[in-house]
C-alpha cells in the first residue's frame, strides 16, 4: 500500500471525494482526525494520537 506524508493545519476540510479502488489509512501523530465515509458520508472514523 503506498503511503504519503501530509501535514495539515487545524480544521482543514477536503469535502467528499472518492479514492477509487485504493484503501485509505491515517496515522495521527498529534491531535485527532475525523473521516466521514460511505455513500452518504454518514459513517465516521475517528482517530486520536496517544501523545
Amino acid at each position: 500500500m503506498p503511503a504519503h506524508t501530509v501535514r495539515l493545519d487545524t480544521g482543514p476540510k477536503t469535502g467528499a471525494h472518492h479514492h477509487g479502488r485504493l484503501q485509505s489509512m491515517n496515522y495521527v501523530i498529534k491531535g485527532h482526525a475525523r473521516m466521514p465515509w460511505g455513500g452518504l458520508m454518514n459513517n465516521i472514523a475517528e482517530q486520536c494520537s496517544r501523545i
